[in-house]
C-alpha cells in the first residue's frame, strides 16, 4: 500500500482519470522481488520540448512506499528494486 501526503493511503484521494498515461506493470521487480509500478506517459499530449520532439517517458516506482520515503531509505538508489545499482 502507497502512503501519500500526511500519511493518508491512496485509496483515501480521489483518483481523476488520466488519459495522458497508463499503467504499463504492476508486481514484483526482476530485480529483488520488491513491489513496483511502471507509468508510462506522453500518450495524448504532444511535447512542447523541440529537442526531443513527441516521446513517451516511463517512471518506475517503488509500489509499496511514496517517492519521498524511497529516496529517506535508499529503495531508489544503488543496488534497489527500481535501478538495480545503475543509480
Amino acid at each position: 500500500m502507497c502512503i501519500g501526503h500526511e500519511g493518508r493511503t491512496h485509496t483515501e484521494y480521489p483518483m481523476k482519470l488520466n488519459r495522458n498515461g497508463a499503467i504499463v506493470y504492476q508486481g514484483p521487480s526482476m530485480i529483488d522481488g520488491a513491489p513496483i509500478v511502471a507509468i508510462v506517459t506522453g500518450l495524448t499530449r504532444k511535447s512542447k520540448n523541440e529537442k526531443t520532439g513527441n516521446m513517451a517517458q516511463v517512471f518506475i516506482l517503488r509500489a509499496d512506499m511514496s517517492p519521498l520515503q524511497a529516496i529517506a531509505s535508499g529503495a531508489d538508489g544503488s543496488s534497489s528494486s527500481v535501478t538495480g545499482g545503475a543509480a
